[in-house]
């Protein structure tokens, strides 16, 4: 089931939401089948990776938009050339959030380092359209998922990236439900190319398309890591585009921005038009 966002929602969550909860019976229905549907997104062979200058060159020849539908795949970029590809992407994206504006590259090494990065405890997925005419291939799409451990790691790092920003009176959902740590996800930078989000994409549904393949693909990615509860700081814009591929996110509620700490003070201030009024964090119903 499709639901078209009006333009004036997008920067109003409640509205989305309110939405989300005349739909809760069909969405159960389209669970069911997305299982089975979504798995032909996924490839265990990916193309050769596409270099990534650092000068962030982000104009290609892309498919037409009628074509991308039809030469997208979905792959684990964490072992391969894409990875690169995927964080400068998404930090040539986020710098548009971002007041006063800044340099790319301050973006990529804010983001890329840290520790969720470095010490293995995330996957990312990449979307890649291939040209039907040149073969040649170009990320159209990107997100991250943080895998959740029991407690703090060796290296000072919570289950989540989200528990470090954000605090959840009484306690998080999981916790109140009794499961632990390890069975938690947390879904972050996720980035559609602007060249994949213009007004004729937009009118074939590709951005829509895209999203669906990539947030398919990590629900059932999550499930084989054992994780229950995903988790994830949305800004409004994301919201409205997951629920406009019919997934109802949970706000949830007594969730707050750890406003004590300057490292999380700093980032919010750094991106305020990403994040909208305020951070909100959200899980994901499972098998969403």
């Amino acid at each position: 089931m499709t639901v078209t966002v009006p333009s004036s929602a997008i920067t109003n969550p409640e509205v989305l939401i309110e939405k989300c909860k005349h739909r809760e019976r069909s969405q159960m229905e389209k669970r069911s089948m997305s299982q089975q549907d979504s798995t032909h997104f996924f490839s265990n062979d990916p193309p050769p990776a596409v270099s990534a200058p650092a000068s962030y060159r982000t104009e290609r020849t892309v498919a037409a938009p009628d074509e991308v539908i039809h030469h997208t795949i979905v792959f684990d970029a964490s072992d391969s050339g894409w990875l690169d590809l995927a964080r400068r992407t998404v930090a040539w994206e986020y710098r548009e959030f971002a007041s006063p504006p800044l340099d790319p590259e301050v973006v990529f090494k804010l983001l890329s380092t840290d520790g969720y990065e470095l010490y293995g405890r995330s996957k990312t997925l990449v979307a890649v359209t291939t040209h039907p005419m040149t073969g040649e291939p170009d990320l159209s799409g990107t997100v991250r998922l943080v895998l959740g451990r029991d407690g703090v790691d060796e290296h000072g790092l919570p289950a989540l990236d989200a528990m470090r920003l954000m605090q959840v009176t009484p306690d998080w959902p999981h916790r109140q439900a009794g499961l632990p740590d390890r069975n938690t996800g947390e879904l972050s930078r996720f980035v559609i190319p602007r060249q994949y989000r213009t007004a004729a994409m937009r009118a074939a549904g590709v951005p829509v398309f895209v999203e669906k393949a990539l947030f398919e693909t990590v629900i059932i990615l999550a499930a084989q890591h054992s994780i229950e509860y995903v988790y994830a700081i949305m800004p409004p814009h994301v919201l409205s585009l997951l629920i406009t591929i019919g997934d109802c996110p949970q706000e949830i509620p007594g969730a707050q921005v750890r406003a004590e700490s300057p490292e999380v003070s700093q980032l919010v201030a750094l991106f305020p038009g990403y994040w909208g009024k305020s951070p909100k964090l959200y899980r994901l119903l499972k098998g969403a």
